[in-house]
């Protein structure tokens, strides 16, 4: 019944949707609602320069520990799956998990090995080396038709297939220093760029649309989409999220205040229909969440309610015992 009970708490954690903030100086990840307000600031701490962030859409966090070269594995609830899920990785920055279920790293190694590698979500290393020969490779993106788009270098986002075959070097060039890229349902891209201080908007092809779409952004080092016309942008220099639309215009900056030069974000939207939930426990599966809910809760009512009368009950002969002994003390005398 506590399994139920705790299944259908996280059925309606998910069901509100969250977002997840890596800060990277105070090595931990925090935990916010779609409105800003604070979660859990601190899910999970002890971790060493954190970047880029991915979901999998079954419960589960993965998180680039990019000081410590490892990829960890956990519940969204905080709960640690596997600190260091994945470790043949060398400096992780970005993290995707497109539609092939695999999950793909942005690796800016500290001994000049820049590449992407390609790992199953079970941990297990397809390519480790799946791309070479980066430059500062940093955000991930996947369109969904097998091709994933690195910004790297100073001034480009690159596009491979899945399988890590070069498709165009230069899909987008002439930037300034692109940190972080997302794309939405249409297939447009939405770019960072920290050399220039702004958010740009490029079509399909990869050709201008808005550039740029948003500016004098301070520093503007990863974004994320809701699928609904907003923008997520993490903002180290002011240590904020920001909110933005994909029109250009300002709704909250800041969104979410006193973070620690946040890095890599990742949202996981509104799932009011979700039905199941894994936990550190088990994967449940409830027909009827409310009724299970309703059950676990008459449950522990009843449960106290005769527990105190046990307990009254005990107490009382205890008492009536202790006279009955006092009594026969003094008759005997």
């Amino acid at each position: 019944m506590l399994r139920l009970l705790f299944a259908w708490l996280l059925v309606r954690h998910l069901a509100q949707g969250q977002i997840f903030v890596a800060n990277h100086q105070g090595g931990s990840i925090g935990e916010y609602s779609l409105s800003g307000e604070p979660i859990n600031p601190a899910l999970i701490t002890g971790l060493a320069g954190p970047q880029g962030l991915a979901t999998d859409g079954q419960g589960d966090l993965f998180v680039a520990n990019h000081g410590g070269s490892t990829i960890g594995k956990y519940y969204i609830s905080g709960a640690e799956i596997n600190r260091s899920f994945i470790t043949n990785v060398n400096g992780p920055m970005g993290l995707v998990i497109p539609g092939d279920g695999f999950l793909y790293v942005a690796n800016w190694g500290y001994n000049g090995k820049n590449t992407i590698g390609k790992y199953r979500l079970t941990g297990e290393t397809v390519d480790a080396e799946l791309v070479k020969g980066l430059e500062i490779p940093c955000g991930l993106a996947a369109d969904g038709k097998g091709h994933l788009f690195v910004a790297h270098g100073l001034s480009a986002i690159a596009e491979y297939t899945t399988d890590g075959k070069v498709v165009n070097p230069c899909f987008i060039c002439g930037l300034n220093l692109p940190t972080d890229l997302a794309i939405d349902e249409r297939g447009h891209f939405y770019v960072c760029t920290v050399g220039d201080r702004c958010i740009s908007e490029y079509d399909v092809d990869g050709k201008p649309v808005r550039v740029p779409l948003l500016a004098n952004l301070g520093n503007p080092k990863w974004l994320a989409l809701d699928g609904k016309g907003h923008i997520y942008m993490a903002n180290p220099e002011s240590n904020a999220l920001e909110l933005y639309t994909t029109n250009g215009e300002t709704l909250r900056a800041p969104f979410v205040e006193h973070l620690q030069s946040p890095q890599g974000l990742v949202l996981i939207p509104p799932r009011p229909e979700i039905i199941q939930a894994k936990t550190p426990v088990e994967k449940a599966k409830p027909k009827n969440v409310r009724l299970y809910f309703a059950l676990a809760s008459c449950a522990l009512v009843l449960f106290l309610i005769f527990g105190s009368i046990i307990f009254w009950k005990a107490k009382n002969r205890r008492r009536d015992h202790t006279t009955e002994n006092s009594d026969l003390a003094q008759g005997g005398g």
